[in-house]
């Protein structure tokens, strides 16, 4: 490994592991460090608006870069979603707890969580009060022709983390797509953020994350519950929308949407045979169609039962179907 660290200014394509070539399109690429010169400023992540402008000058930088362990083992990253730490008037989605100091030179670091028995891995860059989360990505060993891929924050447990690494941006910027980030709580004022950056290339290939707020509609007790949070996040009164969408569910085709108000709804309610989570799903949309104040702790509710899950089992599917591959 010290001779492709090395090796990258005689050769710059040396970076590019053997099993991914065929994935790659840049021929130059660059030590992350050389962001060090225009590290962000706190002044310039007080409000939104520049806030905005700093993440998209740098979030799209990391798109199809390469990351490098001592160990030979690579990450070729194709999502990353952004958080603003330490301004919660900005970014009430990033966790307040700070590990990790504000660093003016950028670090790539393979992290630890836990939460209750579940353990897991995280790829992270944090550079000044940003911290890049990789949401998606190819990755393996120099060694070996055999790939592996990551829809999600988690990276399972394959991967060590007290590795040094190297991170390789391409020369130039890859186009890219933007969509809310990867959130378990979408009632905070910063969770409509369109802070998750995507490979524009791998996601028209169909190598991207799920969003919680456009699921498909093959389960459409699901993919309303991504329309009840879109309609929230937005502000957005798509209520017909909604009741449209219901009306074309087998399992709920004897309740009237269209008419939330008619006799027989709430008896035919306590009859449907859903999970719990499909029927929290359900009085949440029956609530929003009366025009009643919904509890705000449903909705991550909803989410972790019904979303979560689809979500998960989607990403699943695409990485089974090898859409990382073309």
């Amino acid at each position: 490994m010290k001779q492709t660290f090395g090796g990258i200014h005689d050769d710059p394509r040396a970076v590019i592991p053997d099993a991914v070539k065929s994935l790659m399109t840049s021929n130059q690429y660059v030590d992350m460090q050389i962001l060090s010169q225009n590290a962000p400023r706190r002044e310039e992540l007080s409000n939104v608006e520049t806030a905005n402008n700093v993440i998209q000058s740098l979030a799209p930088r990391f798109l199809e870069s390469i990351a490098i362990s001592t160990e030979g083992l690579y990450i070729l990253i194709t999502q990353v979603e952004v958080y603003l730490r330490g301004i919660a008037s900005v970014d009430d989605c990033a966790y307040s707890t700070i590990t990790l100091g504000y660093r003016a030179n950028p670090l790539f670091i393979i992290e630890q969580k836990r939460e209750f028995r579940n353990q897991w891995t995280e790829a992270k860059i944090y550079f000044g009060q940003l911290k890049f989360l990789v949401t998606g990505c190819v990755h393996g060993s120099f060694n070996s022709s055999d790939t592996q891929a990551v829809l999600g924050a988690s990276l399972g447990r394959n991967i060590p983390t007290n590795s040094y690494w190297r991170v390789y941006l391409a020369s130039d910027t890859e186009a890219h797509i933007r969509d809310v980030r990867l959130l378990r709580d979408f009632t905070k004022k910063a969770s409509g953020y369109k802070w998750h950056y995507k490979s524009k290339r791998f996601h028209d290939e169909g190598f991207s994350s799920a969003s919680a707020l456009n699921l498909p509609l093959d389960d459409i007790i699901a993919a309303a519950g991504s329309l009840l949070l879109r309609m929230m996040v937005n502000n957005d009164d798509k209520k017909e929308e909604l009741a449209a969408l219901l009306a074309n569910s087998k399992l709920l085709e004897q309740i009237n949407f269209k008419n939330p108000y008619a006799d027989g709804n709430k008896t035919d309610l306590m009859e449907l045979r859903l999970s719990k989570g499909k029927r929290l799903v359900v009085n949440i949309e029956m609530m929003v169609l009366r025009d009643l104040v919904v509890d705000k702790s449903l909705y991550p509710e909803m989410y972790k039962t019904v979303l979560a899950p689809r979500m998960k089992a989607m990403n699943n599917q695409v990485i089974k179907k090898k859409k990382f591959v073309f």
